[in-house]
């Protein structure tokens, strides 16, 4: 099953660059990923306590929104 997730992973990348050649959206997206593990290490620093919220769309966000705060 991993190697199935792997595959349609690398699959589904591949389609976005594909994509971003003809979608300025799709580039964005690449855009903004671009190393994004390296850039969030840089600006955290390791004793601060953080959390990590995820929000998959923008009303997710509004839900969690007061327990961020």
């Amino acid at each position: 099953m991993y190697f199935i997730y792997i595959i349609f992973i690398r699959i589904y990348h591949f389609f976005i660059i594909v994509g971003s050649l003809f979608n300025a959206k799709a580039g964005l997206w690449l855009k903004g990923r671009k190393n994004i593990l390296s850039r969030i290490a840089k600006e955290i620093n390791s004793a601060d306590k953080i959390i990590w919220f995820h929000c998959a769309s923008l009303g997710e966000f509004e839900q969690g929104r007061p327990v961020i705060e």
